[in-house]
């Protein structure tokens, strides 16, 4: 045993430590048999196909809504196109806004007498086939892309297509005579029909419809809802088919079919054309109770224009408040505020017009400015009320024409700027020949030349007339005078060749003009024009003046004897004196030799008496009052309503009393008053002129007279008249 080196012996113990021989085995996989595989493989394919079926089966269903959604689009879309189109048809644009330059000629565009129903063969286009068709129109082998014919309508038509291949050289009428002798409707379908009219014009539709409808009839097509809303409304185009059209209407109830706004709208429309108010006004209540429908817009406007057309200023108005305050949907549009205003405008109350104009929720058009202009002009305060509207004319850039200058006249004449009235009247015509080269005049212009007189009745009129005042007008007004060249061409209207004229020129002007119109144009005079130039002679000429005028212009009444024998006013014999010739300008004396007269009416019976008291003439004014009395027995005043012949007779009794004053005839004067007291409310203000006269001949009995008529009378000017006793 060796020692360490510190002498501690170094001892080597050996510790045996027994090792466990651990094993660790690794776990392998369990692998399924191939018969758990199979059925799992087979599980995963079957839900991958259910799936994919149930993708398939959901594309399946929205490519089937799709396709249904797209038929129903597609059927809409027919239906509105069809719709659409029987709307175009029942569209209101009606001649009420066709307004001639005056609009008081309105009422004599719509009550124009229709024309009475034509045979097939005297229709325009339904002669028979003629070799003798444009050369340009057989050029072309196919429809024109304008027109949507069904092709079974152009198969049928083979050769004749070339007739379709223009538009504008369409010969329906000859079309469907040539298609009724080529199989006619054989094989069409209701819908082919319907195609078939549609491209027919509106104007022309209601020509050839009885001959489509006897087809229809040989060819065993029965109409559907929308050919039969379209044969309706062709058919309303005209009165005299009124039974043909509610026979149709039957059918909607034979058929169940549930009536349209168009069926309603055809209706309304030909109840319209015959100014049928009654029969509309029921309609309209079995819209409401039978049918469960609200009138539309369109047919409240159309009822609206039937009001108009039969000078119903009453149902008119109700039919504009119902529109108004029925529902949102039926709100006056433009049309109708147009048609109520105008309707204002005629009936003489334009404050209404400018209430109705100032709540207007849309845009004015043309016809509603000039309306509004129009009805300013009959009243004096309201003139500069007019130019604003002819200002607002301008500034919308509505048309410049003759139908403006008219309205325009009508402020100026009534304004008393006779100078500014001439110059636009002038204008009219030298605008008319530089575009015609000709002069020619109709019947529309005898309304601006019955202005341009009214122009020198009322000058002067000692007022500042408002085209020299109102900036906006001023600046017309001097354009106008500027560009006026009154001898533009010899043949014109013969103005003396100056702006302003003097009070001496006024009546030798109006002569000229009135010989010029009678010698160039006397189909364009009328009884209105006679009256005015009367009226001018009356307060600006000499009683010799008025006197041959009178009896040269007018005729003496026709009136019915107690026998029943007509008599007849003889014709005073012409005045021995003979006029100075040499003195007579030429086509003064010409024109005399052209008769043009008119029968004597209440109007021309009050201007006569008007120059009577100018003149103080009572001799004539006696003889007046006795001829108008036998007036009163002629049917033209004995059939007029009896509150107007009251009126007449009344503003007759006065002009007479007035000129009984003015001549100094006082006892005459009583006896008119006691004759008429119990007839007429004499007020105070009628009957003061003969009491002061009475006061100031001292005469008491008059004064005693006076008393009587006023006393037991009603009247505002009663105490006035007690008062001033």
């Amino acid at each position: 045993m060796r020692l360490s080196r510190i002498g501690t012996p170094k001892v080597s113990v050996t510790r045996v430590i027994p090792v466990r021989n651990v094993v660790i085995a690794r776990r392998k996989p369990v692998r399924a048999s191939n018969t758990d595989a199979k059925t799992w493989l087979m599980k995963e394919e079957q839900r991958r196909i259910r799936q994919k079926e149930q993708e398939m089966k959901q594309r399946l269903e929205e490519l089937e809504r799709f396709k249904t959604k797209v038929q129903k689009s597609y059927i809409r879309k027919e239906d509105r196109h069809l719709a659409q189109e029987i709307e175009k048809d029942l569209d209101i644009i009606t001649d009420d806004y066709n307004l001639d330059s005056d609009v008081d000629l309105v009422f004599g565009e719509l009550m124009q007498a229709e024309e009475q129903p034509k045979s097939l063969k005297s229709l325009p286009g339904a002669s028979d086939a003629s070799d003798n068709t444009d050369k340009s129109v057989e050029l072309f082998s196919f429809p024109s892309p304008n027109l949507t014919l069904p092709e079974k309508v152009i198969h049928h038509i083979g050769p004749l297509v070339k007739h379709i291949s223009n538009p504008e050289n369409i010969q329906w009428g000859r079309l469907l005579l040539d298609l009724e002798k080529n199989q006619g409707f054989n094989g069409l379908s209701a819908v082919d029909v319907t195609r078939l009219i549609q491209n027919i014009p509106k104007e022309e539709k209601y020509q050839h419809m009885s001959l489509i409808h006897e087809m229809m009839f040989n060819s065993g097509i029965s109409p559907d809802r929308y050919l039969t809303d379209l044969m309706m409304t062709a058919f309303s185009e005209r009165s005299y088919y009124e039974p043909l059209v509610e026979a149709l209407f039957q059918d909607y109830d034979i058929n169940g079919w549930a009536p349209t706004d168009y069926t309603f709208g055809a209706l309304i429309k030909v109840y319209s054309k015959g100014k049928k108010l009654d029969k509309i006004n029921n309609l309209l209540n079995q819209m409401k109770l039978k049918y469960h429908k609200e009138p539309n817009k369109k047919i409240y406007t159309m009822v609206l224009q039937t009001c108009m057309k039969i000078d119903d200023y009453k149902k008119t108005s109700e039919v504009f408040d119902a529109m108004k305050f029925n529902s949102v949907a039926t709100n006056p549009d433009t049309t109708a505020y147009g048609s109520m205003i105008l309707m204002h405008v005629l009936n003489d109350n334009v404050e209404a017009a400018l209430d109705l104009y100032d709540n207007l929720e849309t845009e004015p058009d043309e016809t509603i400015l000039l309306a509004l202009a129009r009805g300013c002009s009959s009243r004096k305060v309201l003139i500069n009320r007019g130019w604003d509207f002819i200002i607002e004319y301008y500034k919308r850039k509505f048309p410049l024409n003759e139908k403006l200058m008219t309205v325009m006249m009508y402020l100026t004449s009534r304004d008393g700027d006779l100078s500014l009235t001439r110059a636009i009247y002038n204008t009219i015509h030298e605008s008319r020949f530089k575009m015609t080269e000709s002069f020619s005049m109709n019947k529309n212009d005898g309304i601006a030349l019955n202005v341009l007189l009214r122009g020198y009745f009322k000058y002067p009129d000692n007022h500042t007339v408002q085209s020299k005042t109102n900036d906006a007008v001023v600046a017309l007004r001097r354009s106008t005078l500027a560009l006026n060249h009154f001898g533009y061409h010899p043949k014109a209207t013969p103005f003396l060749p100056v702006n302003e004229l003097e009070e001496k020129h006024i009546l030798p002007e109006v002569q000229a003009i009135w010989s010029y119109i009678i010698l160039h144009y006397p189909d364009i005079v009328t009884s209105e024009l006679v009256g005015t130039y009367l009226m001018i002679l009356a307060t600006r000429g000499s009683m010799a003046d008025f006197n041959k005028a009178f009896e040269e212009l007018t005729l003496k009444p026709v009136f019915e004897q107690v026998d029943n024998a007509v008599a007849v006013e003889e014709e005073s014999e012409q005045s021995s004196e003979l006029s100075d010739l040499r003195l007579t300008p030429l086509a003064i004396r010409l024109s005399s030799n052209i008769q043009i007269k008119y029968p004597r009416n209440h109007d021309i019976y009050h201007i006569a008496l008007q120059a009577c008291i100018n003149n103080k003439d009572i001799e004539l004014g006696q003889r007046i009052w006795q001829e108008r009395g036998r007036f009163r027995k002629t049917p033209e005043f004995s059939m007029q309503p009896r509150n107007v012949k009251h009126n007449q007779d009344f503003e007759f009794a006065r002009d007479m009393l007035k000129l009984l004053v003015n001549c100094n005839e006082l006892n005459d004067a009583c006896r008119l008053l006691l004759s008429t007291e119990t007839q007429f409310n004499w007020e105070w203000t009628y009957v003061k002129p003969v009491y002061i006269m009475a006061e100031q001949l001292g005469d008491e009995y008059a004064k005693k007279v006076v008393r009587r008529v006023v006393r037991n009378k009603k009247s505002k000017w009663r105490e006035e008249y007690l008062q001033g006793m």
